[in-house]
């Protein structure tokens, strides 16, 4: 946290912004549009403040990552945390304990989705750890027949 506060630049806010203090249930109707403004300054304040922006508890909230905002990698695709399964390169047919559940590792990964290819990252580090093409074997599997997981899906392209 030294190190995080010693690289803040003077003119950068420090303080963390406040939120109204009055109850969701007290407000009237006709003030739900000024409460959403409050909302929208108060996000919009805290993004501009690298050490939130940049942490992955926010970015998850939002659902961004440091990619969503890169305009040469095209429009925005959907993006969102999920749990993936080690063995993308195994060999079909090859499971250590069959059925599926008991060999893999599981761990969250930050899948984003554009176009032409997609993508998943750590999520506490933003390292990119693949990158999959959509190219003429793209293909996804959906289904526990297809997947061996109740509610998995399985993408395959050329490479992998």
């Amino acid at each position: 946290h030294t190190v995080r506060r010693q690289s803040i630049k003077r003119g950068e806010p420090r303080q963390m912004p406040s939120l109204p203090h009055t109850a969701e249930s007290t407000v009237r109707e006709e003030h739900f549009s000024s409460r959403r403004k409050q909302l929208e300054d108060y996000l919009t304040k805290i993004l501009k403040m690298p050490m939130y922006r940049n942490y992955h508890g926010t970015m998850e909230f939002i659902g961004v990552s440091q990619l969503s905002f890169i305009h040469d990698l095209g429009p925005k695709g959907i993006e969102g945390l999920i749990m993936k399964r080690s063995g993308g390169h195994r060999i079909p047919g090859l499971n250590c304990c069959g059925q599926g559940r008991v060999c893999y590792r599981w761990s969250k990964r930050w899948l984003v989705v554009k176009d032409s290819f997609l993508l998943y990252m750590k999520p506490d580090s933003g390292a990119i750890s693949f990158v999959l093409l959509v190219d003429k074997e793209f293909n996804i599997k959906i289904g526990q027949k297809e997947t061996e997981t109740k509610y998995g899906l399985q993408i395959d392209n050329l490479s992998r």
